[in-house]
Parts: C-alpha cells; sequence; structure tokens
C-alpha cells in the first residue's frame, strides 16, 4: 500500500489539514482479476503545542459494498431492458447486451428445441473474436447423447460451475464439433452453465465464460441465476406473447374468414369482438360498431327486423337466463337470418360475455322452397308422365308398388300396396323378355348397385305396355342384396316414337347414298329436306339450302317449278318425270324431275341429265355433220360418174382424167371418214392395240410433210424445224403419224386465207415435243376445254366453210395417250393456233 498511502501521508504532515474518505484500489496479492476497495481517512497526530509528529489513518475495507452496489446497478439495468420488449430476438439481444461485458467475456443462450438445445444468440467482449464464437456447435441434443453438464442444466435445473476449465471438458467439446483452436482462442478459463426457468419449466441454458481462472465464486453465481431467472420470466413472456398474438391474429382471420356474422359482448354491454361479416350482415355503419355499445348496436339493428319488439325481447332474455338460444329473424328488405346465441365461461364456469352468430339463410330458404314446390310438381309429373314407385323385399320376395305399377302389372293396387310375392309381378311381363329380366335382376342381387331393364307387360286393361323398370340394390353386412328400391316407367308410347326413327333414320340413310337427289318443300316453299345427291347436282350445300325459300336460293326454280309433274301421294306409279332445263347461277342444268305431294308439303325426285343431253346433241350434230361430210364426196363421185357415162358430151383424154380423179379424190375421202368413225368407235371399246417400239421423230415427221406437200391448197407454206441427232422416241409410228397428219391437215383446213404452218421438233427433259402451228383462226379459250371431245366442231355451222366429223382431235388425244403420252394446245382467236405433243423419249 506504499506507494499509494506515503503522497498522503505527506500531503497531512506539511499541511496539517486532515484527508477524509479517500478511496482505492487493491490487487496485490489478490487472484487475477479480484479486486479489493478501500476508503481511507488521514489526520495529524500533534503534540500539545500543536506540532505535527505524525500521521493517524482509519482504513475501512469496502470491497463487499462495491460489489453489492455493482450488482445492483446490473440488476436494475437488466431489469430495466427485459421489461422493455416482448420481441424474442430483441429480448436475446438484450440479454447479450447486459451479461457482456457485465460478468462475462463470453456468453451462448441456448433454447430447448424439441430434442435439443439450440443456440439463438452468441456474443464476446472481442468483437473480433464472435465469428470464432459463432463457429462452435450451435445444437446440442437432449437425453442420452447430451454432455453431461448440458443435461445436468436443463433436465434438473441447477447451474455447473467450473472454476477452472480443464482439458478435459474442452476434449469432450471437441467430441461434439468444437473445433479445439477455436475454444484456444475464445480462451475461457472458468464457466457457469445457468438453467433458464421460467414457472417451473426449463427454457434453456446460459453458457457463461470469463477468461480468468477462478473469477465465478458464489457471489458471481448468485448474480448469474438472478439475472437468468429474469431473463427466463423475459423469454417466457416473449414466448407466450407470441403465441397469445399467433392465436389472437388465428382467431381473428378465422373470424374474417366466416361467412357468419360474429358479435362478442361483455356481461356490461360491451362490444368486446366482432366481425366484418357482422356489420356486412346488419349493413351497419363502422361509427355504430365502433362505438362499443351494445345498446347502440342493437338500436341500429331493429330497424331491419319486421318483429323489432319480439327481437328485443329475445336478446334480453338470452343475456338475464345466459342460455343458448336459436331462432331466425325475418327483415324488412326480405332476407331471413338465422341467429345463434352462447354464453361464454372460462373453465371454472365464470361468465365473461355472450357470443352472437348470425347467417344469411335466403338462398337457403329460398333453395328449400323451391324444392319443395319442385317436389310437388315432380310428383304430378310423375303421375301425368306414367311413372311409379316400388320397394322390393328379397328375402321375404316381396314387392310393393304405388297404384300405377300395379295396374300395370295387372295387381289389384290395394293388394299391391301391402305387398305381393315377386313371382305375381313376374308373371305379368311377356314371356319373350322374361328370362332376361330375371337374369339382370339375380345378377344385380349377387353384385350389388343399380339395376335397369326395358320389358313389356300386361296390365288390368289386358293391353300390353313397355316399361323401364329401374331399381337401387342395398347389400347387408355379407354384401348381398336384401331389398331394392326403384321406379318403373311407362315408355311405351317412347318405343314407338323410337321405331318410328328408327324407320325415318332408315329412309333418310337411304336417301344419303341415293344417286337420284331429293328435296323437300313445305307449303310455303321453304326447303325441310336436301339430300347429298342434290347438293352434288346443283352445286348448294344443305346448310344453305335447308330452312331458306328455294324460289329465292335458286331463282331458276320460280319458272321450272310451274312445269314440274306432281302426283298425289296414291298416284305414284302414274308419274312420268319431265326433262326440263334449271338455270343455276348462269348453268344451264337439264334435270329429269317429278314430285309427290303429301300432307307436310312435296317431295321432288330428280336427276341431271344434262351430259345425256350433251351427247344426244353431239350425236344429233354429228349424224348432221356425217351426213355432210358424206353427201359431199358422194355428190362429186356420182355427178363424175354421170358425166363419165354420158355419150352426148365428148370428153378429150384430160377431161377424162380429170374426172377419174375427182371420184379417186373423193373415194380416197369418204374411206378416212369412214375410218375415223370405225377408229374412234374402237377407242370408246378400248380394243385399238399400239404397239410401241423405238421410233426416229425425224424422219417420220419428214414422211407426214413429205404427204401433205402433194396436196397443199395455195397460199400454205410448210416449214419443219428439227435440230440434227435427235434421239429415238418410244411410240408406235403409224398410230403417231396418224395423229400428226390429222394436226397438220387441221392447221391447213383451219387457215382459210393461207399463212405458214411450222412443225418443230425438239427435246424437253425426257419427252419429245411435237408442235404443228398456224396462222389461222384460232380457238377461243372457252374452247380449250372441249376441243379434244367427241363430236365436237370448233365451227359447225360452216361459218368459214371449214367442215370435218369432230373426230380427229378426239382420236389424237385417245392415241396419245395410250402412248404415254399428253397433247395440249396454245391459241388466241384470230391469231392462230399449236398444238403441242410430248412422247417419251425411247
Amino acid at each position: 500500500l506504499a506507494p499509494t498511502l506515503e503522497p498522503l501521508y505527506r500531503r497531512v504532515i506539511e499541511t496539517g489539514e486532515p484527508i477524509a474518505h479517500s478511496e482505492s484500489t487493491d490487487e496485490l496479492g489478490l487472484r487475477s482479476g479480484d479486486r479489493r476497495h478501500w476508503l481511507s481517512s488521514y489526520y495529524p497526530v500533534r503534540t500539545a503545542d500543536g506540532e505535527v509528529t505524525g500521521v493517524g489513518a482509519v482504513i475501512m475495507d469496502v470491497t463487499a459494498q462495491r460489489r453489492a452496489d455493482d450488482r445492483l446497478r446490473l440488476l436494475a439495468r437488466a431489469g430495466e431492458l427485459f421489461a422493455s420488449s416482448l420481441d424474442a430476438d430483441d429480448v436475446f439481444a438484450r440479454i447479450l447486451e447486459v451479461v457482456v461485458p457485465g460478468i462475462a467475456d463470453s456468453l451462448h443462450i441456448f433454447i430447448a428445441d424439441g430434442a435439443s438445445l439450440r443456440r439463438v444468440a452468441c456474443a464476446h467482449v472481442d468483437p473480433q473474436l464472435l465469428p470464432v464464437l459463432e463457429s462452435l456447435p450451435s445444437v446440442y441434443p437432449l437425453g442420452q447423447d447430451s454432455p453431461m453438464f448440458m443435461a445436468t442444466v436443463f433436465e434438473h435445473g441447477e447451474p455447473v460451475v467450473f472454476d477452472d476449465v480443464s482439458t478435459e471438458v474442452y476434449e469432450r467439446l471437441v467430441e461434439y464439433g468444437a473445433n479445439r483452436e477455436a475454444m484456444d482462442r475464445i480462451g475461457s478459463r472458468s464457466m457457469m452453465l445457468v438453467p433458464l426457468v421460467a414457472r417451473g419449466e426449463s427454457l434453456g441454458v446460459m453458457a457463461i465464460g470469463s477468461r480468468e481462472p477462478g473469477r465465478y465464486t458464489g457471489e458471481y453465481l448468485a448474480l448469474a441465476l438472478e439475472l437468468a431467472g429474469r431473463a427466463a420470466v423475459t423469454i417466457d413472456n416473449a414466448r407466450l406473447f407470441h403465441e397469445a398474438s399467433f392465436r389472437r391474429t388465428l382467431l381473428e382471420a378465422q373470424q374474417e374468414a366466416s361467412i357468419d356474422g360474429l358479435l362478442l359482448v361483455s356481461p356490461t354491454g360491451e362490444l368486446l369482438s366482432y366481425n366484418r361479416r357482422f356489420a356486412e350482415i346488419w349493413r351497419m355503419p363502422e361509427d355504430v360498431v365502433a362505438s362499443g355499445s351494445d345498446e347502440t348496436a342493437l338500436a341500429n339493428a331493429v330497424q331491419w327486423v319486421l318483429e323489432p319488439d319480439v327481437f328485443l325481447a329475445r336478446v334480453h332474455d338470452a343475456y338475464e337466463r345466459r342460455e343458448p338460444t336459436r331462432d331466425e329473424l325475418a327483415l324488412v328488405d326480405g332476407r331471413t337470418l338465422e341467429r345463434h346465441g352462447t354464453p361464454v365461461r372460462d373453465e371454472g364456469g365464470a361468465y365473461h360475455g355472450y357470443l352472437w352468430s348470425f347467417r344469411d339463410v335466403t338462398d337457403a330458404r329460398r333453395a328449400e322452397r323451391a324444392l319443395r314446390d319442385a317436389q310437388a310438381t315432380l310428383e304430378a309429373a310423375a303421375t301425368a308422365a306414367r311413372v311409379g314407385t316400388w320397394y322390393w323385399d328379397v328375402a321375404a320376395n316381396t314387392a310393393f308398388a304405388d297404384e300405377f305399377i300395379s295396374s300395370a302389372f295387372g295387381v289389384d293396387p290395394a293388394v299391391g300396396a301391402v305387398g305381393v310375392s315377386g313371382d305375381v309381378w313376374f308373371a305379368a311381363i311377356n314371356d319373350q323378355d322374361r328370362p332376361r329380366v330375371e337374369a339382370a335382376l339375380a345378377g344385380a342381387i349377387a353384385a350389388g348397385g343399380d339395376y335397369e331393364e326395358e320389358f313389356r307387360v300386361r296390365g288390368l286393361d289386358d293391353a300390353e305396355r313397355w316399361v323401364l323398370w329401374r331399381g337401387v340394390v342395398e347389400t347387408d353386412a355379407a354384401g348381398c342384396g336384401s331389398r331394392i328400391l326403384g321406379a318403373v316407367a311407362d315408355i311405351t308410347e317412347r318405343k314407338r316414337d323410337e321405331r318410328e326413327l328408327e324407320r325415318r333414320a332408315q329412309v333418310s340413310q337411304a336417301l344419303e347414298f341415293v344417286a337420284d337427289g331429293v328435296f323437300l318443300l313445305d307449303r310455303s316453299g321453304v326447303v325441310r329436306l336436301w339430300n347429298p345427291a342434290a347438293a352434288a347436282i346443283i352445286g348448294l350445300e344443305e346448310a344453305v339450302v335447308v330452312g331458306a325459300s328455294l324460289a329465292e336460293t335458286v331463282p331458276g326454280w320460280t319458272h321450272l317449278e310451274r312445269l314440274v309433274p306432281v302426283a298425289a301421294l296414291d298416284g305414284r306409279s302414274g308419274l312420268r318425270a319431265e326433262t326440263l332445263p334449271l338455270d343455276v347461277g348462269g348453268r344451264e342444268l337439264w334435270l329429269s324431275i317429278s314430285g309427290v305431294d303429301f300432307q307436310e308439303g312435296i317431295v321432288y325426285a330428280f336427276r341431271d341429265v344434262t351430259e345425256e343431253r350433251d351427247v344426244d346433241r353431239l350425236k344429233s350434230d354429228f349424224v348432221s355433220t356425217v351426213s355432210h361430210e358424206l353427201r359431199t364426196p358422194l355428190a362429186a363421185i356420182y355427178g363424175a360418174a354421170m358425166t363419165l357415162r354420158r355419150e352426148d358430151v365428148p370428153l378429150n383424154p384430160a377431161q377424162r382424167d380429170g374426172m377419174l380423179a375427182v371420184v379417186s379424190g373423193e373415194a380416197e375421202r369418204l374411206a378416212r371418214i369412214v375410218n375415223d368413225i370405225l377408229l374412234a368407235s374402237r377407242l370408246d371399246s378400248d380394243v385399238v392395240d399400239v404397239a410401241i417400239g423405238r421410233a426416229d421423230a425425224a424422219e417420220l415427221t419428214r414422211t407426214v410433210i413429205a404427204a401433205a406437200e402433194a396436196h397443199l391448197p395455195p397460199g400454205i407454206e410448210l416449214t419443219l424445224s428439227a435440230p440434227d441427232d435427235l434421239p429415238p422416241i418410244a411410240a408406235d409410228p403409224d398410230k403417231l403419224r396418224q395423229v400428226l397428219v390429222n394436226l397438220v391437215e387441221n392447221a391447213v383446213k383451219y387457215s382459210p386465207d393461207g399463212g405458214p404452218v411450222e412443225v418443230a421438233l425438239a427435246v424437253r427433259s425426257s419427252q419429245m415435243r411435237f408442235s404443228v402451228a398456224d396462222a389461222g383462226l384460232g380457238i377461243p379459250a372457252s374452247e380449250h376445254a372441249r376441243i379434244f371431245e367427241k363430236f365436237y366442231r370448233l365451227d359447225p355451222n360452216l361459218t368459214r366453210g371449214v367442215g370435218g366429223t369432230g373426230l380427229g382431235l378426239y382420236i389424237c388425244r385417245e392415241i396419245v395417250r395410250r402412248m404415254n403420252g399428253r397433247i395440249w394446245l396454245e391459241s388466241l382467236p384470230g391469231r392462230g393456233s399449236t398444238f403441242f405433243v410430248e412422247v417419251p423419249l425411247a
């Protein structure tokens, strides 16, 4: 103490004045970290004459007092911090703030989490060591697998103090995952494990550590236990607050999610709780419910009730009797509320208020009324629809039925109502249907489930009718049918309709596939039936025509309708169809059509004879043409022969040779006409043989041109254009020559004013192309598609003097097709034509 006290002594001697209550701290001779506090007073010692001869001192050890003061301040601060929050995380942070560095260098807080202790917070006096602290194990198991000291503290609620943390403790912690190097850096030499206990329940453990060995004496342990107790209470309060908040939030959510309006009234008439639905149902303003007064709320509610006096009387009676109630309230706006009330009591039976619930059951009551009305309607409908109900006790083989079913099965209704043997009911079933019905019913009884059959029965009136028998088989404990509940409906009319529908369906199906067009017009001229053949022939789909007036859809029908023969339903056999023209969108159709009149309208049947009529016309034109074509050479032959026979007409040798040349030429012309007719007929019968072989296209064309040049009329210039070394072709040389001759003759014939005729050859891919071009009359584009038809002639009236049978191009097309080739033309009226023929290369 000398270094501290000597200056004080000297000052007293020098000044002669006392020094009172000087405080000092001394650590000498004590354990590390343990301080002693001294309070001292110094006064001069004088002689009788006042001379200072020494110093007197009074020294008091106040260490215990100072430590008590520090503990009180620490506890006061802890109480202040712990009481200022109910948030768990915030509470843990405040505990750390009080303990470190108040009584510890490090602190871990572990809270029980199921079967383990989980660290929820930690702190160190050196912030840089906090990450090292956090690296230590954060979870310790409870029970037999827990470190002995942890289990002891938590399970028994007793603290454990380590005056000097041994190596053994460190090694034990290493077994549970602690890092030895981390523990050395933290450097805890003394430790306290203090339980967190509240309301007799262990909540967790606080692990308090200090770097000073032997620091935690009994005084520190008492302080730690006091802090832990206060911390445990705070943690428990935070937990309870969290649970209460959660439950309150859950309750409020449940209230708000409820379809019922809920109201809790205190014994003194205060609104303790209500949900949004309550205000909505009663259409109560916010200020009314916010007032918190049940009296105010009742005053607002009575305006909606049809019987306000009864309503209020029942409310006050419920408050007075404090018993459950239930009733329905009729409101002035037509709504109906279902009201339930129940007193709220605690476990001890103390009354805490009255809970009301209100549900809007307007729709439910309306539905119930509608259901009752529907039930009545159903019963009336069942009677009108001839439907009855039945019940069969399988074990007793007895069936019960209403009046309708009894009558339908030939049973007296009075007897059927009290039960009749099943054999009686089955006896009424048609003999052909009975085995099937019995087998199906036996299967349903064995397996359970639904049962349904249709069959014929004979009733009390001896009339046979069709019925639909439905039932539900109920089974016993063994799974066998014990009874059947069901219904029987009279389906005689339905069966009759089904047969009629089936007959009509067959007729309709037949109409789908017949080649003749069939349609039905009602009395107003609207189409009610239009079969596929009619759609195909006329060119108008069923969806367009059906439901519309035929006169509007097909304008030409108005004129045609008056000409169509229509017979009565009983006079169809004597009806003959008429062939009449019908204009459809500018297209002329010839129809063979007739009609039959019946009650619902007129059914027309027709077929398209346009092509037959065209063929007839072509045949007529052909006969006329052939007659003309034959008449001309025959007249020339006849005239030349008659001239040669006349003796009164002298002829010189040249004239005679000319006459003979006429006879020869016209005979050759007749032969060609006849050959064309015969060849066309053979082509139609597909009896023309084509011998395809290798042929020289250029040589073949040159022979055709050479033959044509011998008879060229004046003004025609015939030329050939063909490259050298053309490849051979695969064709019948004779048939191809006939095609080329025909095309060249046509080019010359249809160039009455003369002009060039060019025959050209060219290779196109794997085809040889022949072209014959002229500068003659040309062919309109509208005639291109028909120019190759049989009997078709471009100038049937010989306006330009161009004749022919109309068979030449038809023969060309058929011959080329049989040689796997194709033929077509390009032409403009007045600018000539070009015919193309392509045949394969050899």
